[in-house]
C-alpha cells in the first residue's frame, strides 16, 4: 500500500474509524506507516506500522510520501534498536564511542529512560540521545528496551534537576511534563522573572518562552501570568516594541527588586527573594523576584476546594514541597489527538502526587510552555504547544519564570 507520514507530535492508532475507538498505541512525528484501508468519507486510514501495530489513525495528520528508493545492496539491514526507547537497569558510564576504549563524559542513573539513535553491528554498545540533544554511547548490557511509545521517561537533565514525561490514553489522553528542581543542591541557583523594557507603560513586549530564555542566558523556563494587549492605537508594537506586541501581566510582577505591574486582590502571586526563598502570596522580606498567576490549586498540602472538573485545556503550574527545597514546574498539553487537556481539579491531582504543599496556576491554554537549554546552548521544547491550532508552535507572551544554573 501507499506509505503515509505522521505530522502531528503523536497521533493515536485506534481499534476503529473514529474516537470513539480504543487507542492500541500511539505514532510519533515523522513515522512512516502503510495504508491498508479507508473509511467510506476517507477521513481515517487504517494503517500497519513496520512492527506490526495496526489500526486506524485520523487522515487529517497522515501526508502521503513517494515510494523510497530501492535499498542500497551494500547498506547494513536496519537494526531493532533505532527510534525504541530504553530504561537503565543500573548507573553505567556514558562514553563518546561504542567501547570502553572510549572517554567517559557522563552518566546515566538507574530508571532514566533514553532514546536510541544506533547501535555498533552487534548491538553490545547503544548510541542514545537525551531531551536536551545530549548523545553519547552506553553498553547494552544496562539498557531495557521499553518501547517507541513509552508510558513514562526520567531523564536527569541538570544536577539537581529531574524531568518527568508521562503519557496516558485512559479515561482521556493526556501527556504531562514535570521538572522537579532540588533547589538545595543546583549550584549557583538563579531565578528571573521577565525584566520590563521601560519603566512607563507599556512596560513588557511579548516574547516566546524560548527566546526569553535564550535572551537572558537561563536553562530552565515556563511562560508566566496572563496579561491584557494594549490599545494598538495609542501603543503601536512599531513604537514600542522590538518584536512582539505591548502588553501588561494580569496582576503583580517584580524582576530583581524592580515592580512593574500592581496586584490584583483575586490573583495569587510567588514570591522569590534574594536568598531563593519561595514564598506564596506573602513575600519573605524584600521582593526581589515576583510573578502571579490565575489561582491557587492547592494549599497545605491539600486541593482547593471549588476547582473546575470539566474544562479540558493546556495547563502551566509552579509548586513547591512543604519546606520550600523542592520547586516543580508542571506543564500539560491539550488540544490535539496525542493529549486532550486537563481541568484545574487535576492539575492539582497532579500536584498532590508529587508531594507539593503549596502550588498556582500560570496562564494555560495556547500560551502553555516548557523550555529548556540545550547542550547546542539553544532552546528546546519539552512540551508540544498548540497555538492557533498549530501544533508545535508557540505563543508570545508577556511574561516568564526563568532558571539559572551557571554562575555569573
Amino acid at each position: 500500500g501507499d506509505k503515509y507520514r505522521v505530522t502531528a507530535s503523536r497521533l493515536h492508532v485506534r481499534a476503529g474509524p473514529g474516537t470513539e475507538f480504543a487507542s492500541l498505541g500511539f505514532l510519533e512525528f515523522n513515522e512512516v506507516v502503510t495504508a491498508i484501508g479507508i473509511n467510506p468519507d476517507g477521513t481515517w486510514r487504517q494503517v500497519r506500522r513496520s512492527d506490526g501495530l495496526t489500526g486506524w489513525s485520523s487522515a487529517r495528520y497522515l501526508v502521503l510520501v513517494q515510494s523510497p528508493p530501492p535499498p542500497d545492496p551494500n547498506e547494513p539491514p536496519p537494526d531493532d534498536v533505532t527510534g525504541n526507547w530504553y530504561r537503565i537497569t543500573d548507573k553505567v558510564n556514558a562514553r563518546d564511542g561504542a567501547g570502553t576504549n572510549f572517554t567517559v563524559i557522563g552518566s546515566l542513573n538507574k530508571d532514566e529512560v533514553v532514546e536510541a539513535l544506533s547501535a555498533n553491528p552487534d548491538q553490545s554498545w547503544i548510541r542514545f540521545r537525551r531531551v536536551d540533544g545530549w548523545t553519547a554511547w552506553a553498553s547494552s548490557t544496562y539498557l531495557t528496551k521499553v518501547g517507541k511509545t513509552p508510558n513514562s521517561i526520567t531523564q536527569n537533565v541538570y544536577k539537581g534537576v529531574t524531568y518527568y514525561r508521562t503519557v496516558r490514553t485512559s479515561p482521556r489522553p493526556l501527556t504531562t511534563h514535570v521538572l522537579e528542581i532540588d533547589t538545595k543542591s543546583v549550584e549557583a541557583l538563579r531565578f528571573l522573572v521577565t525584566p520590563p523594557v521601560r519603566e512607563t507603560i507599556p512596560q513588557l513586549c511579548t516574547r516566546t518562552t524560548s527566546q526569553f530564555l535564550d535572551d537572558n542566558d537561563m536553562q530552565i523556563a515556563i511562560n508566566g501570568d496572563e496579561y491584557h494587549y494594549m490599545d494598538p492605537t495609542d501603543f503601536p508594537p512599531q513604537s514600542f516594541c522590538a518584536s512582539g506586541d505591548p502588553v501588561r501581566p494580569a496582576s503583580y510582577a517584580a524582576s530583581r527588586g524592580r515592580v512593574y505591574s500592581q496586584k490584583q486582590a483575586s490573583r495569587p502571586t510567588l514570591y522569590i527573594n534574594q536568598k531563593n526563598e519561595i514564598t506564596f502570596d506573602t513575600p519573605k522580606g524584600r521582593v526581589y523576584n515576583a510573578i502571579s498567576g490565575e489561582r491557587i490549586l492547592v494549599s497545605k498540602g491539600k486541593k482547593v476546594g471549588g476547582l473546575d472538573t470539566q474544562q479540558l485545556q493546556p495547563r502551566t503550574a509552579v509548586g513547591t514541597n512543604q519546606n520550600g527545597r523542592w520547586l516543580y514546574f508542571i506543564v500539560m498539553d491539550g488540544r490535539e489527538e496525542a493529549s486532550e487537556g486537563a481541568s484545574f481539579s487535576q492539575l492539582a491531582d497532579l500536584l498532590l502526587s508529587y508531594g507539593v504543599y503549596t502550588a498556582m496556576s500560570f496562564d494555560g491554554g495556547g500560551s502553555s510552555t516548557m523550555v529548556i537549554e540545550g547542550v547546542d546552548r539553544r532552546p528546546r521544547l519539552l512540551n508540544t504547544p498548540v497555538n492557533e491550532n498549530t501544533v508545535g508552535r508557540e505563543r508570545a507572551v508577556a511574561n516568564h519564570l526563568g532558571i539559572s544554573l551557571k554562575k555569573s
